[in-house]
């Protein structure tokens, strides 16, 4: 995300930038945990260094924080990242997401409570939606104002037009999404956007 952004290639580039990576599950620590107590370990299983080291390493100096809000995670740091740039607490922001599956805890239980899909693929918005497929992975975007992007010559990927954050009704259970929240949430993000 970096490189594409061009950082790496301004030598003078700020650094007032903010870190927001989402994580939600334990799956490291527990494996790192069945060996023996280390330094290394201890710093390493904290979910807060998943942002901390990246602005340690780069020397960046705005907020860093992991967010772990489970399925919605990414979206939420992506929101915060974007009130931080728009209130001036940074200038600019990595947004990222992180899952690492290396251990069958969490898949069994999943599993055992019946939110894995057993026929493989996940089916979205279909009546034969039966569950959904862990991924791993990391992602993650580098953004900031469109005028500064604009100003410093950045290739221009995609812009945001808003954002907004809410949590479920609890009319439905809390793993399950609940269509009149979410609806609210659109309309709310539709009207900051201006795009109604």
């Amino acid at each position: 995300a970096l490189e594409s952004a061009g950082y790496f290639s301004r030598p003078d580039s700020t650094k007032d930038i903010g870190c927001y990576i989402a994580s939600c599950t334990v799956d490291y620590e527990h494996n790192v945990n069945c060996h023996p107590a280390s330094a290394y370990a201890a710093t390493g299983l904290l979910r807060s260094f998943l942002a901390g080291k990246l602005s340690h390493y780069f020397g960046w100096r705005g907020p860093s924080l992991c967010v772990d809000t489970a399925c919605s995670g990414s979206t939420v740091a992506l929101h915060h990242a974007c009130r931080a740039i728009l209130s001036g607490d940074c200038r600019a922001a990595l947004v990222g997401g992180a899952n690492a599956i290396t251990s069958p805890l969490s898949y069994d239980n999943l599993a055992g409570a019946s939110f894995l899909s057993p026929t493989g693929p996940c089916k979205p918005f279909d009546i034969k939606a039966d569950g959904y497929c862990c991924g791993e992975g990391f992602a993650a975007i580098y953004i900031k104002r469109l005028s500064d992007a604009l100003e410093q010559g950045d290739q221009v990927l995609a812009t945001i037009a808003g954002t907004a954050v809410e949590q479920n009704s609890n009319c439905t259970p809390i793993v399950v999404p609940d269509t009149s929240s979410l609806a609210h949430l659109f309309d709310k993000v539709i009207r900051r956007a201006n795009l109604h």
